[in-house]
């Protein structure tokens, strides 16, 4: 409670104890025993007279004192409410101080916490320092190695450059000295004829001719892609010694052939690094084999299937000029495998070429 409230209500007890100090007094003498007391005198009062100016007086202070009441009456309920509005605030800033040391306790612990850690950051920062500092020594040592190891390395390529000049020059000349129908030696020392000019590659485009024991055969081929061609072949082979004994009973021949148009394919892969540019290949082909037939004067027919694999090989020979040799099986429905062998020339007009060439 306020101090000057305090004194104002001790005020205010004062002055009303005086007032019932004074009404008391003035009750005691108008009783019966103070008026028979006093002598008989009778008092003759001023009828224009009102009231009593002592009454007025008190009546005065007891209205002053009365409003001095309701006056500290309500300041005591102002000060009762600033008194709750007070004690709320302190619970409030006594809340806030509570959670202030709470958060200064954990603040401590994680001040406490992240210095550790700073020590033990610090203490990694210093290690990865040292291993920075140690890589930049060996950087260093292996950029010496290198700068020392790419001044050898120009001084190499400036002697391959010089060899290689060398060998080009040293080509030119065997190169004038092919044209003489001479031999040469290459780099790597391998003794070659000057017939095998045509271009490396391993495409295989010939025409040519063979002849075996059995047959006649005019041969072509078309690179498809390289390692990979089209075969045709027309030609005239024997037929299987059996054939015309089952297929003509009575009939008898010295010589009885088929006259066959085939078409097939086949694979192939050439040594360019030979000499003699070996070639060897695998190939199959079909088609329709006549067999013609004379009884009595009149010419007949009779059309088969045949079918034909061969494994060969091809070298060259002068040029474009090839050799070449295959094994060969026929076979015709109902008839058992007939071998054959041939050997021939060869015509080579591409060894590059193909119909699908691979870019």
């Amino acid at each position: 409670m306020k101090k000057p409230v305090i004194i104002a209500a001790a005020v205010l007890l004062a002055l009303l104890a005086a007032a019932g100090i004074i009404l008391i007094t003035d009750k005691k003498d108008s009783t019966p025993e103070a008026e028979a007391s006093q002598p008989n005198v009778r008092i003759m009062k001023n009828t224009t007279e009102t009231s009593d100016p002592v009454e007025e007086s008190y009546l005065r202070q007891i209205a002053e004192l009365k409003s001095q009441v309701e006056r500290l009456e309500q300041e005591k309920g102002e000060a009762e409410f600033d008194r709750a509005a007070l004690q709320a605030e302190q619970d409030s800033l006594q809340k806030r101080l509570a959670d202030l040391e709470n958060q200064i306790v954990y603040l401590r612990d994680r001040n406490n916490a992240l210095s550790g850690e700073g020590q033990n950051y610090q203490g990694a920062i210093a290690a990865r320092d040292k291993e920075i500092a140690e890589l930049n020594e060996k950087l260093d040592k292996l950029e010496t190695e290198r700068n020392a190891s790419e001044i050898a390395y120009q001084k190499a390529i400036a002697r391959t450059y010089e060899y290689r000049e060398s060998l080009d020059r040293r080509d030119e000349a065997l190169t004038e000295a092919e044209s003489t129908g001479t031999t040469h030696i290459t780099r790597k020392g391998d003794l070659v004829s000057t017939f095998n000019i045509l271009p490396p590659g391993h495409a295989r485009n010939v025409l040519g001719i063979k002849f075996g024991t059995r047959d006649v055969d005019i041969e072509g081929t078309l690179a498809l892609l390289p390692h990979w061609f089209l075969l045709a072949d027309i030609g005239v082979s024997q037929v299987p010694d059996d054939f015309v004994r089952d297929e003509l009973p009575g009939y008898d021949a010295d010589h009885a052939f088929f006259y066959e148009v085939l078409a097939g394919t086949g694979l192939n892969w050439r040594f360019n690094s030979i000499q003699c540019q070996p070639n060897f290949y695998i190939s199959t082909m079909a088609g329709p084999a006549w067999f013609y037939y004379k009884i009595d004067g009149d010419i007949d027919m009779k059309t088969y299937l045949l079918w034909r694999s061969s494994v060969g090989f091809d070298v060259t020979l002068h040029k474009h000029l090839q050799f070449t040799g295959d094994i060969s099986f026929d076979w015709v429905p109902d008839y058992r495998f007939t071998p054959r062998f041939t050997l021939g020339v060869l015509w080579s007009f591409s060894n590059e070429w193909a119909i699908i060439r691979k870019k």
